[in-house]
């Protein structure tokens, strides 16, 4: 009340004397990340933030394409080579070469795979969508199939080519990256060779088995065999680990372990 008028009371306005704090408050800017500087090797992890970008066989555009970059895809940029005063990168996956200008750096590739030792050759599934087989351990050396996604295969034997690693693989025979395989386990026993009492009708339960003019891959393509097609054994013999079956109708050699006894 004020004093001398009981019935008037003061008012106060608090607002008037201790103003609004959260207008003379402004919120922070927060501090901006800052952008990682690619090392001077110019290897790592980066991201196309375009729409689309060509890869290539090699380090040029004159080089056949061979893929092509999506928006936000991120690559591993594993070498980087000036061609024609243009750099370029080459990459894992689509495995080939891009214009390193186009890609914006985020940081470190993963640690890379470990090198495998004998125990874990074995058993490998591929995650990917599509995977190129060569006929050797690098991809100078003509392409002899791809693998498809969720596809099996046996790793057999490991070679580092050019600072990758490189998997021979049994079907379809071949190298492909090592990289890109992932094990799911050993590899099941082999078939035992049979003896002469078991060569004889034999049956193959797949879609399709190449037939060779000798016990190995290395050999010409004679022909083939269909789902079901039966045939008769008459002769086994090992090579490179593998068992070869020589058959009678076509004749040839095809790989003992996809042949069941009928």
């Amino acid at each position: 009340a004020v004093p001398g008028h009981p019935a008037v009371k003061k008012v106060v306005d608090y607002n008037a004397i201790y103003m609004d704090l959260a207008g003379t408050h402004p919120t922070p800017t927060p501090t901006p990340t800052p952008t990682p500087t690619p090392p001077p090797s110019g290897l790592g992890l980066y991201c196309f933030r375009g729409s689309s970008l060509k890869v290539f066989a090699g380090p040029g555009s004159t080089f056949r394409q061979v893929g092509a970059l999506t928006s936000d895809q991120t690559v591993n940029v594993l070498e980087v080579q000036t061609s024609q005063g243009e750099q370029w990168a080459r990459i894992d996956a689509p495995a080939g070469w891009c214009r390193l200008a186009y890609l914006e750096y985020i940081g470190a590739s993963p640690a890379p795979a470990p090198t495998p030792t004998p125990s874990e050759l074995g058993l490998y599934r591929f995650p990917g969508s599509s995977l190129i087989v060569f006929a050797g351990p690098g991809d100078t050396y003509r392409q002899v199939s791809r693998l498809t996604n969720n596809q099996t295969v046996n790793v057999l034997e490991i070679q580092t080519n050019n600072g990758e690693q490189w998997a021979r693989i049994d079907a379809p025979a071949g190298w492909c990256r090592w990289a890109y395989l992932e094990y799911i386990g050993t590899t099941p026993a082999p078939t035992p060779t049979p003896p002469p009492s078991e060569l004889g009708l034999y049956r193959f339960p797949g879609v399709s088995l190449k037939i060779f003019a000798g016990p190995a891959d290395t050999y010409r393509q004679v022909s083939q065999l269909t789902n079901n097609q039966t045939v008769t054994v008459l002769e086994i013999q090992a090579n490179n680990g593998e068992q070869w079956a020589r058959i009678d109708a076509p004749a040839g050699w095809c790989r003992f372990s996809y042949l069941v006894k009928v």
